[in-house]
């Protein structure tokens, strides 16, 4: 036996009825072929009716975000990004909140120089996906939904909304519980169709009760207007902030200005607002109308912009994947590369702040990862994992990314008390901490001032970092001088590890079972595996078994050889995993003792992976 499955403490079974009868169990709007899903709002019914912990819709619950944002240090003065992401009505592939097969998808590992992302649809309600939630909160970037009325439709829909103040009061109160039930970070308002004049007073007043009850319900919220109506309620784009449209700006955090302006009105502009920072000008990578003709000349705009002292607004980044060869995403992540790259000189990059320190191996949601399991490195399949996208290096101009000597440098704040801080990295990368404007060398002797221990331990160095005088300091920054990125880093004061005490093992609970037939010899097994899995500790990754070669693992003692390595099922963020349309031997075809096991590997405090639980689930068509 493994020593991994002998240290785990938590080995149980359950066993299972096969029943094809049964009506499906794991059903609602958020589910899609055994899978959660995030869905948006379609209809204003669909908005009134909606709930939270609602019992009907069992995939809702698997949307919800458990990654706290982590905080950006934005100052005053400093300009600010908005990204729009606008792809193809967007709920594609990142819908599924436990990642989808291949390579062939959109992602967006270019987080520092953005400080708001919104996920933008033709819908009624666009809720942002939970995979878009927890990467970008991980970055320090705010993630907000789409509440959006169009045309003739939307004109209709309005003047239902903003018939009274019991509905309009209404619908602001539902976005801001699912906004709060969801977890993400507010609301771009997006009216683009003609307003009733006499509607105009609840129209201000519905954006108005919105903020407020936002930034009362979810603290750090914001909600965005974004350039259409004019105060006598025609929709009547203006591409600055004048007379016209003033009347809005303090309902709301933020204006996004519509992107086809030019330099006059920007000009003008600057001597309607008092607040430029909170004014996002809009620049279409796709080029309709816009300054500079978009694409790779997206700079030439947000140049315009930046002069002028305002923040942008990139819609439709996603031109680098719907416009360009994507070659089987190797020309997607080129043209990707650039596209950001030529813009990094001119975005702020504000640094985010831990206080209790991070950890990231630098995964950007997509590529190729290794994973150790019962002593061997196994490759995960190659899939769409947005949800599981870590910390990512600041973003780098074009002209140093192709210097040989590259150098990738995390932008971030972490306080640390008198005891230290612990740093781990693999063997061979070096690393250098900022702090302030010194700069202290991990693989070299450092100034008198710290005190600097190393060990060895699981393939990696731990360096305790310490102030001699044992004052408090705090780190700015880590670079990183080499090809690459180390394959982690782990970073956390050394009394946080005391804070939260972590199991070494959990339970896990089957519910929401469902049988479906498959060709002979097999038949597909879906549950909901649930489990306590500590949220310090990041992710748990499911694998699993044939039942009989567990057995044999057991019955050798000995060693795991390659081809008897488990199968990887996927990643769960929270405490919830659904297994969709697993194929199992069919106990008709194999005797009543089939079986599969499911194993939980989650990282300690320390990033060594552990086994918190092994599940063995048998089933058979009779258990009489």
């Amino acid at each position: 036996m493994t020593d991994e499955l002998s240290k785990c403490s938590q080995n149980h079974e359950v066993t299972l009825c096969v029943d094809f009868k049964k009506p499906v169990s794991f059903v609602g709007a958020s589910v899609e072929d055994q899978q959660p899903v995030t869905k948006p709002l379609k209809t204003l019914e669909d908005l009134l009716g909606w709930r939270p912990n609602d019992t009907t819709d069992h995939g809702q619950v698997f949307s919800v975000s458990n990654v706290p944002r982590a905080k950006k240090q934005i100052d005053s003065t400093s300009t600010k990004t908005v990204v729009c992401h606008d792809m193809m009505d967007n709920y594609g592939p990142d819908r599924f909140v436990q990642g989808a097969p291949g390579q062939d998808h959109y992602i967006l590992p270019y987080w520092s120089g953005i400080d708001i992302f919104v996920y933008f649809g033709h819908h009624l309600v666009t809720i942002p996906p939970v995979t878009w939630v927890n990467a970008a909160h991980r970055n320090g970037v705010a993630v907000l939904g789409t509440f959006i009325t169009e045309w003739d439709k939307g004109a209709k829909l309005c003047r239902a909304i903003l018939n009274g103040v019991y509905m309009w009061s209404f619908v602001a109160d539902q976005l801001v519980e699912i906004c709060k039930f969801y977890q993400f970070d507010g609301w771009l308002v997006n009216i683009e169709n003609q307003i009733e004049e006499e509607q105009m007073d609840c129209l201000v007043k519905f954006v108005s009760y919105l903020t407020e009850e936002m930034h009362k319900e979810v603290p750090g919220s914001q909600v965005l207007w974004f350039d259409s109506v004019i105060k006598n309620g025609q929709l009547k784009w203006q591409n600055e902030i004048n007379s016209e449209n003033k009347y809005i700006v303090k309902c709301v955090d933020g204006v996004i200005v519509n992107y086809t302006w030019r330099e006059e009105h920007l000009a003008r502009m600057e001597k309607q607002v008092t607040s430029k920072k909170n004014v996002y000008v809009g620049i279409d990578v796709f080029g309709r109308g816009c300054y500079g003709g978009g694409g790779f000349n997206t700079i030439a705009a947000l140049d315009l912009i930046l002069k002028h002292g305002f923040s942008a607004c990139i819609y439709a980044p996603g031109w680098t994947y719907e416009n360009l060869d994507r070659n089987k995403g190797v020309g997607f992540s080129v043209n990707n590369k650039k596209f950001w790259s030529l813009l990094a000189a001119k975005l702020e990059s504000h640094p985010i702040e831990f206080e209790k320190g991070f950890r990231t191996a630098f995964y950007d949601g997509i590529n190729t990862i290794y994973s150790k399991v019962f002593g061997r490195e196994n490759k995960l399949p190659i899939h769409l994992d947005l949800a599981s996208q870590q910390l990512q290096p600041i973003l780098q101009d074009n002209q140093l990314c192709r210097s040989q000597a590259k150098v990738d440098t995390l932008d971030v704040v972490v306080p640390v008390e008198k005891h230290g801080v612990t740093i781990a990295l693999p063997y061979a990368d070096k690393c250098k901490v900022h702090v302030g404007e010194e700069v202290l060398n991990l693989n070299h002797n450092i100034s008198k001032d710290y005190c600097l221990k190393s060990s060895g331990q699981h393939g990696a160095r731990v360096f305790q970092l310490s102030r001699s005088d044992e004052l408090p300091f705090t780190i700015t920054g880590f670079s990183f001088h080499g090809s690459s990125s180390p394959s982690y880093i782990l970073v956390h004061p050394r009394q946080s590890s005391e804070d939260q005490p972590i199991e070494r093992s959990f339970n896990v609970h089957v519910s929401d079972v469902d049988w479906h037939k498959c060709d002979e010899g097999e038949i597909s097994l879906s549950c909901t595996l649930s489990f306590p899995a500590d949220p310090h500790c990041g992710p748990t990754e499911v694998w699993y078994h044939d039942k009989k070669i567990y057995s044999q693992i057991q019955n050798k003692k000995t060693t795991v050889y390659q081809h008897e390595l488990p199968n990887y099922l996927g990643t769960s963020h929270g405490s919830l995993y659904r297994v969709g349309n697993l194929k199992v031997p069919d106990p008709q075809h194999e005797g009543p003792d089939c079986g599969v096991v499911f194993y939980m590997f989650q990282n300690n405090l320390d990033c060594i992976r552990e086994l918190k639980a092994t599940l063995t689930v048998n089933y058979a068509e009779n258990l009489s």
